[in-house]
């Protein structure tokens, strides 16, 4: 990626984030024509994976920063496979959880039919 054309296009968010360029005003700073602006630009092909192949990690933060960006990221996680993958990740931690806790507790209290804790190779 040049590193001139990432900078210009971070420029570029945060001139539409503030609606404004230096003191002239932009006429995007109505509500409803704002969040067409931002839905048009959330619908751009690879604009995350764009944004992920910014080599300059300042850059990276300037364009997180943006309220543009932000608003892509939050239409990109509203989606249903994000939801459905945390939700899965979620159950998957849980059993996971649930599994250790089990075969710790039935490795801990392992005994024979005298009594005695069970010695032995368990690996």
């Amino acid at each position: 990626v040049d590193t001139t054309v990432a900078r210009k296009a971070v420029d570029y968010f945060e001139i539409m984030s503030r609606g404004s360029i230096g003191g002239t005003h932009l006429e995007i700073q109505k509500g409803k024509e704002k969040e067409q602006l931002y839905l048009k630009v959330s619908q751009l092909d690879y604009i995350v994976h764009a944004l992920l192949a910014l080599e300059d990690e300042q850059e990276v933060d300037r364009a997180a920063s943006t309220e543009v960006v932000q608003n892509i990221v939050d239409r990109e996680m509203d989606k249903a496979w994000p939801l459905s993958l945390a939700l899965v990740d979620g159950l998957c931690l849980f059993l996971f959880i649930l599994t250790f806790q089990s075969g710790t507790n039935m490795f801990l209290n392992l005994e024979n039919s005298s009594g005695e804790l069970q010695t032995g190779n368990y690996f």
